[in-house]
């Protein structure tokens, strides 16, 4: 094969490999309190967990405080909350527990949001790790514990 066929097979191949790699995730939400946009690329260089959360959801408040450990104890990893509950609800629910990793403010109809993060049933809680490049990694709907988190921040920290 000549060398001008060669560099063209080498262009596609790495077009056809780099067309196969994941997208990077995106994500704007305003904080819950309002103050501001969150923009994913603040985060840019961390590992990010994504925890999709509402008050009236069980599962939810149980998995909270071990989240609240983690995030203290992890400070390389940016743990986000992001409620699909009505703004004042939630404020009023974290008024009340003692969470203090960052927490957005869903849109009123989540579920679109959810499937980009692969939760395509819509169900919560819902749990995605992204790695360094923010590209998804890990996922899990229904209740986490640390034994799953601690293993899914080892795999998309590598």
């Amino acid at each position: 094969m000549n060398r001008a066929l060669m560099g063209l097979a080498a262009a596609i191949a790495a077009l056809a490999v780099s067309a196969a790699a994941p997208a990077p995730m995106e994500l704007e939400l305003p904080t819950l309190d309002g103050a501001r946009f969150f923009h994913l690329s603040e985060a840019r260089g961390r590992l990010v967990v994504l925890n999709f959360w509402d008050d009236e959801c069980p599962p939810c408040v149980r998995e909270m405080p071990m989240l609240e450990r983690v995030s203290r104890s992890r400070r390389d990893v940016l743990f986000v909350g992001v409620t699909v509950a009505e703004r004042r609800r939630a404020e009023t629910f974290l008024d009340s527990h003692a969470v203090s990793y960052l927490q957005l403010a869903g849109p009123p109809e989540p579920r679109g949001l959810l499937r980009r993060f692969a939760n395509r049933a819509g169900a919560l809680p819902h749990t995605a790790v992204l790695r360094r490049d923010h590209t998804l990694c890990a996922v899990h709907t229904g209740e986490i514990d640390a034994a799953w988190l601690d293993a899914a921040l080892s795999r998309c920290a590598s």
